[in-house]
């Protein structure tokens, strides 16, 4: 509840969550109480536990997808082939954005759940990895420095680990002890390509980009309206995550996607700017974040 995106922003410069009066609720100082009151053993147990809680989240979401997005295939296929080649601008680029928004409209909220639920729960990983190797370069450094030659020469052996899975899992129980790795790195499950995700989640950030903008107290976006469930860095975090559970060419195409809209938008903010629309201050804004 503490990390609630409805109530609290996360920094990423400054490693918590914190009220609007920038009182902050959750931060490094906390991760270290619970490892004081729990060990590293259990530390590393809440780890795990939020690993089995994103892959809920990510299984939850593959789901949904099969279920309600399989039914506007034709949508995004129109849409994709609309947008088609990404480098260039489209004709009717504005008409094109505002049509999809509103046609997907019914699917974003799910998707905001997910992200949410899903980069919150990596943000505090992350968090954890940080506490857990900061203890390690204190009270374990000769098993940190071991584990992390290991893990080097892992990456570069040309056989695999002798002992097979279990060895493996073992050294990758100890990698997570020591605080070693990437949470945001994670695979966390194999599955079949889910065809025209890409274009969906770019009308994801155009649906949800104009109620963010730029908190340079916190180095990251915050939510305009205050109560509404939504917040930066756990919606970038839970982003990156999904993608990475795919092909690279699908994080490839998102961001062709979005630069593509940007390059729109820019183009459109000039025109706008030209004519003093009023649209414009609003525009300038959403391309700043």
């Amino acid at each position: 509840k503490i990390t609630d995106a409805q109530y609290t922003t996360y920094s990423i410069e400054k490693s918590g969550w914190f009220m609007s009066d920038g009182s902050e609720v959750c931060g490094l100082k906390t991760v270290a109480l619970i490892r004081r009151a729990i060990g590293v053993y259990g530390l590393t147990g809440v780890d795990r536990l939020l690993c089995y809680r994103i892959l809920h989240e990510l299984h939850r979401f593959v789901k949904f997808f099969r279920t309600n997005v399989s039914k506007q295939g034709v949508l995004l296929e129109q849409l994709r082939d609309e947008l088609f080649p990404e480098w260039k601008t489209p004709k009717n680029a504005v008409a094109i954005y505002a049509s999809g928004s509103k046609k997907t409209e019914m699917l974003m909220l799910p998707m905001l759940t997910c992200f949410r639920r899903v980069g919150q729960a990596q943000l505090l990983r992350r968090m954890i990895r940080f506490e857990l190797q900061r203890c390690a370069r204190v009270d374990a450094k000769m098993l940190l420095h071991t584990v992390s030659t290991l893990n080097a020469s892992l990456l570069s052996a040309q056989y695999p680990l002798e002992g097979g899975p279990e060895a493996m899992k073992n050294t990758c129980d100890m990698s997570v002890a020591v605080g070693i790795g990437d949470p945001l790195g994670t695979i966390f499950m194999k599955t079949d390509p889910l065809e025209g995700l890409p274009v969906l989640m770019l009308f994801f950030v155009i649906t949800y980009i104009p109620k963010l903008s730029y908190n340079p107290t916190f180095g990251s976006l915050s939510k305009v309206k205050e109560g509404y469930p939504i917040d930066g860095w756990p919606i970038i975090a839970g982003i990156s995550t999904l993608l990475k559970q795919f092909h690279p060419s699908y994080a490839k195409s998102f961001l062709a996607y979005v630069g593509q809209f940007l390059r729109v938008s820019v183009q459109t903010y000039a025109t706008r700017r030209q004519g003093k629309n009023e649209d414009a201050t609003r525009l300038a804004a959403d391309l700043k974040n």
